[in-house]
C-alpha cells in the first residue's frame, strides 16, 4: 500500500513540515517509511506499533513512533497512523547509552571494586578489580550472585541491614566488614555506596568497595610503634613510683626480719600490713601496664570509662611535672570498649599534653554524656544521632598552628625533636575502629583540647566483688602447678593452713602425670591450680586439653601475672571453672578455690 494521505491534521503538518492540504496530496512514502508487510498486517485487521524515521519537507529524517490500525471510510478499507516524534526521548537514550559507556569504561580503569546491584541484593555489574578480588567470573555474574555472598555467616545479618539503610537513602554510605573470595580466603573490605534512583524510584544501589587488609596490618603495626614509643616516656615515672614501693615492702620486711624474736606482734602485723599495701599499690601499677601494653584484636565489654580514664591520666603524668586534674559527671553513661585500647588513646592524648606544657601546669581531662540529636545542627556533624560519652583532655601549652591543625592524626607527622608521630594516628585509628570520633581545637600560646567521642552502651556494667581480708577454709587434695619455686612454696603454705593436702608440679607435663597417677589410685585429686605460661615447658591451656581428656569434669584454676591474658577472660571456654590472677592475697586463692570445689 502506497497510497496518498487522505486526511492530516495541523500537528502532522508541523511535524513534516508540509501545509495540511499539500500533506494530503503527498504519498506516504515521501515522509513516513513503512515496510509493506506492516500495511499486510494492518489490513488483514492487526493493529501495529512500530518505529521508524520520517522525512520533512526539507528532508530532514527524523526518528518516529507509528501506531497502525485499519478503518473504514465509507466503504473504503483506510489505515489510520499516529506518528510521535522520537527526536527527543532518541537523543535523551543516546545520552544515557554514552554516559553508561563512560561509566563502564571509567569503572574498569579504576584500581578498586566498583559494582551495581539491585533492590534484592544481586549484582548487576561488577568491574574487572572486583572480578579479580573476589575470584568470580562474568558467569558468576550471569548465575546471579548476591552481595550476601560475599560474607562470612557472621557479617551477613549486618550487611543486610545496612543494605537496606542504604536504599532508605540513609546517611551511612561507609562500613568496614570482613569478607570472603570464593575460594573462601577472608580479607577486609571497606564499602562506599548510594542508593540508584531512576524517575524517582529506587533501583538498587552502585559503589566501590576498597580492599583495606594490608591498610589494617599497618594499622596494627604503627600501634605497636606508638605503643613502645609511650612506653619508653612513662618508664621514667613508673620506675620512680616502684622504687618507692619497694622500699616500703622491703624495709617493712626487713624491720621485722631482723626484729622477729623482740618485736611485739601488734608492731609486726603493723610493719606488715604496710608492705601489704605497698604490694597491692604496685600490683595495681602493674595492672595498668599490662592493659597500656595489651595488643592484639580489640575484645570490647561493657566498661565504666571513667576508671580507666583517671587510671590512665595519672600513669601519664607520673614522674613530671605536670599535674592532673579529672572530672566526671554523675551518671556517666557505660561504653562498649577494649579497655586496653582506650586507656592507650588517653595516654596518648595526656602525653601529647605533658609534652606541651614543658614549664609545668596542668592537664584537664573530663568525662560527660553527650547526645546528638536527629535533624538538629549540632557542633560534630560526623556524629550520627545517638548518645555518646564525651572525654576532653586539655592543656594550656604551646598550641598547634594552623599550618598543622589538619595534619595532626597524620602517621608519623610531629612537630616534636623526639618522638615518631604514632601517637595521634594510633589514638585516631582505635577510636574509629570502636565507631567513635576524635577532634581537635587548638590556638598557639593558648593550648590544645582533644576531644573523642565514644558510643554510649545500653548494657549493664558487672560490679567487681569486694575483696576479702581473711583466708577460707576448706579440705580436699588440690595439684598445683608453677614454675616458679617459691609461689608452688607460698600457695602449699597458704592451702596447707587453709586445711587442704598439696601435691606439687613444676610444668604442665609433670602435673598430667601427677594427675593420671592419682586418679588411678584410691586418692585422687580434687582440684588443680594451673600456671597458664611455662617458659620453655607445658603451659596450663596445654595441660588443660590433656587433663579434660582423662577426667571431662576436673576442676581446674587457671592462674597467671598476666591479668589481661584472653585466657583469663574467656577460662571456661579453656575448660578451667575458675581463675587468680597473680599477685594474689589468700582470701582471694581460697575463696577461688572453695567456690570451685562447691560448684558456685
Amino acid at each position: 500500500m502506497k497510497g496518498r494521505t487522505a486526511v492530516a491534521n495541523s500537528r502532522a503538518g508541523e511535524l513534516f513540515g508540509y501545509p495540511v492540504e499539500d500533506l494530503q496530496q503527498t504519498r506516504v512514502a515521501e515522509f513516513i517509511s513503512v515496510a509493506d508487510d506492516v500495511y499486510e498486517n494492518v489490513l488483514s485487521g492487526e493493529g501495529v506499533i512500530t518505529e521508524t524515521t520520517g522525512t520533512r519537507k526539507d528532508g530532514a529524517v527524523f526518528p518516529v513512533e507509528v501506531s497502525l490500525r485499519s478503518t473504514y471510510w465509507g466503504e473504503k478499507v483506510m489505515v489510520l497512523m499516529f506518528v510521535r516524534d522520537l527526536t527527543e526521548r532518541k537523543r535523551a537514550e543516546e545520552t544515557l547509552r554514552q554516559s553508561e559507556e563512560r561509566f563502564r569504561e571509567l569503572a574498569e580503569t579504576l584500581p578498586e571494586t566498583v559494582f551495581e546491584a539491585d533492590v534484592r541484593g544481586r549484582f548487576t555489574f561488577i568491574n574487572r578489580r572486583g572480578f579479580d578480588l573476589f575470584g568470580y567470573t562474568e558467569e558468576d555474574l550471569d548465575a546471579g550472585i548476591s552481595v550476601f555472598d560475599i560474607f562470612p555467616p557472621e557479617e551477613v545479618d549486618r550487611a543486610r541491614e545496612n543494605f537496606a539503610k542504604r536504599l532508605s537513602g540513609e546517611d551511612v554510605s561507609r562500613f568496614e566488614y570482613k569478607a570472603t573470595k570464593k575460594d573462601g580466603t577472608l580479607f577486609q573490605i571497606e564499602t562506599y555506596a548510594v542508593p540508584i534512583i531512576r524517575d524517582g524510584k529506587t533501583e538498587g544501589i552502585r559503589g566501590i568497595g576498597v580492599d583495606i587488609t594490608e591498610k589494617k596490618r599497618i594499622e596494627d603495626e604503627l600501634a605497636k610503634a606508638a605503643k613502645l614509643e609511650s612506653i619508653g616516656i612513662l618508664a621514667g615515672g613508673i620506675a620512680h613510683d616502684f622504687n618507692n614501693l619497694l622500699a616500703v615492702i622491703l624495709g617493712n620486711v626487713t624491720y621485722v626480719k631482723s626484729n622477729a624474736p623482740e618485736l611485739e606482734p601488734e608492731r609486726a602485723v603493723e610493719a606488715l600490713s604496710a608492705a601489704e599495701r605497698a604490694t597491692l599499690r604496685a600490683k595495681d601499677l602493674t595492672e595498668q601496664l599490662l592493659t597500656f601494653s595489651a595488643g592484639g584484636i580489640p575484645v570490647k565489654k561493657t566498661i565504666n570509662i571513667k576508671h580507666i580514664v583517671e587510671e590512665s591520666a595519672a600513669l601519664s603524668t607520673r614522674g613530671t611535672n605536670v599535674r592532673y586534674v579529672f572530672e566526671a559527671t554523675d551518671g556517666l553513661k557505660p561504653v562498649d570498649a577494649d579497655e586496653s585500647q582506650i586507656g592507650q588513646v588517653i595516654n596518648n592524648l595526656v602525653i601529647n599534653a605533658v609534652q606541651a606544657t614543658p614549664e609545668g601546669g596542668e592537664v584537664r581531662v573530663r568525662c560527660e554524656n553527650y547526645s546528638v540529636a536527629g535533624g538538629e545542627p549540632g557542633e560534630t556533624p560526623a556524629l550520627e544521632t545517638g548518645e555518646y560519652v564525651r572525654i576532653s583532655v586539655a592543656d594550656k601549652g604551646v598550641g598547634i598552628s594552623s599550618e598543622y591543625i589538619q595534619k595532626v592524626f597524620d602517621p608519623f607527622f610531629t612537630t616534636k625533636y623526639k618522638g615518631s608521630g604514632l601517637g595521634l594516628s594510633t589514638s585516631y585509628s582505635i577510636v574509629k575502629n570502636h565507631g567513635g570520633l576524635i577532634t581537635v581545637e587548638s590556638e598557639m600560646g593558648i593550648g590544645s583540647t582533644f576531644t573523642v567521642y565514644l558510643p554510649a552502651s545500653d548494657k549493664t556494667v558487672k560490679e567487681k566483688e569486694e575483696s576479702l581480708d581473711e583466708a577460707v577454709p576448706g579440705e580436699g587434695k588440690v595439684l598445683v602447678m608453677d614454675d616458679d619455686a617459691p609461689v608452688r612454696e607460698l600457695v602449699g603454705d597458704v592451702l596447707t593452713g587453709s586445711g587442704y593436702r598439696v601435691a606439687f608440679a613444676g610444668d604442665g607435663a609433670e602435673a598430667v602425670e601427677l594427675y593420671k597417677n592419682a586418679a588411678a589410685s584410691d586418692d585422687p585429686f580434687d582440684a588443680v591450680i594451673l600456671d597458664l605460661t611455662v617458659p620453655g615447658g607445658v603451659g596450663g591451656v596445654e595441660a588443660i586439653q590433656e587433663l579434660l581428656i582423662a577426667n571431662p569434669d576436673v576442676k581446674a584454676i587457671v592462674s597467671s601475672g598476666y591479668s589481661t591474658d584472653p585466657v583469663l577472660a574467656n577460662y571456661e571456654l579453656y575448660g578451667f571453672k575458675g581463675f587468680i590472677k597473680k599477685p594474689f592475697r589468700i582470701a582471694e586463692l581460697t575463696k577461688v578455690l572453695r567456690d570451685v570445689l562447691v560448684g558456685e
